[in-house]
């Protein structure tokens, strides 16, 4: 799964130099709000929701910030961002209102707070509005006192990287999220709309207008949900695909009116919807959530090693291959060139910013800078042939290094461990890290 979306420290809104953290909406939910607010050019940034921003950095400040920034997001991995679940609501000054859909995103407030730790780390304190952070994406500016009357924007973003701009002409600098220790789970929570639901479903059941159709497990799960305030990750599932079997099942005006409740209008109720669709709209994006959860699946890259220590003598130096485009890995995986690339980027920037390692057979890291250092990291911009030595001999064989493979040299400073390359303990290096497995389109 690949979203368009991405978090973003984007240009200053005012000619001050400053930082401005925000979650870009991915194209689909941007026609969720008025046309003038779609536009990228609208305020510099479009639809999103605000971060964390900043005034008044000197490029001092602005340095010392994007390393904060990226020690805070070099650990999290994507999570996800629904908003407009609670519907449109204000803020309200002397000069205009402002209509925006709230967000409610533990990610979100998770990472938020790692930021403001690293940046007070290094004396900057996060500058907030008088009543405090409230995430929201802003949906209309408004006379003062206007109230919006159209309807609210709802959706939900998976958030997969920052980009750090500072100031009108600074270029950007992205950093993915691709850390190891995932910020949220899927949010299995009921919204209390779902719970409104749940409750006058579970009503009129008992007075008898369920038909006989239903089942015990129905009324069950609605009323532990309406207990716990929650559902299991196949409850979220399972009701995900029973809304999208059931659909017609009733019919909006007729069977949904106040005591006329039809059996499959109460069925729906009792799986959480109160019949304007945003239950079922919950249902869909959570199970998508859990989903996308469940596909990540952990991944050992094996670096093969072209150079080793017979080849290159007491330069104690050690060249391997990573990862070849559009070939199987051991865990008969591909990748294409594209997402090599930005394997080889992400990783490199973890390297530097947090705790991303290179591997001794899975028995943890070495020491970088003690052990190993990495001098080189680099992809192959065409078709390379690497001449095969045994023995301090070139033998006349060649190694084919296809254009796009991600090639990692590495020197090895412990001399203890070098003699272990030298006897042929090591053929490779491992990395850890996580994928989402796609379907290879026409795979069996």
């Amino acid at each position: 799964m690949r979203w368009g979306n991405y978090l973003a420290t984007r240009v200053a809104k005012s000619d001050a130099p400053a930082l401005c953290v925000m979650v870009v909406l991915r194209d689909e939910l941007r026609d969720e709000f008025p046309a003038d607010m779609r536009q990228p050019a609208h305020r510099g940034d479009g639809p999103h929701v605000t971060l964390l921003y900043q005034e008044g950095l000197d490029r001092g400040g602005a340095g010392l910030a994007l390393a904060a920034i990226f020690r805070a997001t070099g650990w999290a991995s994507p999570f996800s961002m629904p908003f407009g679940d609670d519907g449109v609501q204000h803020f309200d000054n002397d000069d205009q209102s402002v209509a925006y859909a709230p967000v409610s995103s533990p990610g979100l407030m998770a990472l938020r707070a790692r930021i403001e730790e690293e940046l007070g780390g290094v004396g900057i304190v996060p500058q907030t509005h008088d009543g405090g952070y409230t995430p929201h994406a802003t949906i209309a500016y408004l006379d003062a006192g206007e109230r919006w009357g159209g309807r609210c924007p709802c959706g939900v973003e998976l958030v997969e990287r920052i980009e750090v701009y500072y100031g009108r002409d600074v270029p950007g600098v992205v950093i993915p999220l691709t850390g190891r220790e995932s910020i949220e789970k899927a949010d299995l929570s009921l919204p209390q709309y779902m719970i409104d639901a749940l409750k006058r479903g579970l009503r009129l059941h008992e007075e008898g207008k369920s038909g006989e159709g239903l089942r015990a497990e129905t009324v069950a799960a609605a009323t532990r949900g309406v207990r716990d305030g929650r559902w299991s990750e196949d409850k979220w599932i399972r009701a995900s695909a029973w809304f999208a079997r059931h659909r017609s099942d009733w019919k909006a005006g007729v069977d949904d009116q106040p005591g006329q409740e039809s059996p499959g209008f109460v069925a729906w109720l009792l799986w959480g919807d109160g019949g304007d669709e945003r239950g079922r709209e919950r249902a869909d994006r959570t199970a998508a959530d859990i989903k996308a959860e469940r596909a990540k699946v952990a991944k050992s890259l094996k670096v093969r090693l072209l150079k080793k220590a017979e080849e290159v003598g007491d330069e104690q130096f050690v060249l391997g291959v990573v990862l070849v485009p559009e070939e199987y890995d051991r865990q008969d995986d591909i990748y294409s060139a594209e997402e090599i690339r930005r394997a080889a980027h992400n990783f490199v920037i973890g390297l530097i910013t947090s705790d991303h390692y290179l591997g001794q057979q899975h028995n943890g890291p070495f020491k970088m800078g003690v052990d190993v250092v990495m001098v080189e990291s680099y992809l192959a911009a065409v078709d390379m042939q690497i001449p095969v030595v045994r023995d301090g001999v070139e033998t006349g064989e060649v190694e084919v290094v296809p254009k796009g493979t991600w090639m990692m040299g590495w020197k090895i400073l412990d001399d203890d461990l070098w003699a272990r390359f030298k006897r042929g303990d090591f053929t490779g290096f491992s990395i850890g890290g996580w994928a989402t497995e796609i379907p290879v389109e026409g795979a069996a």
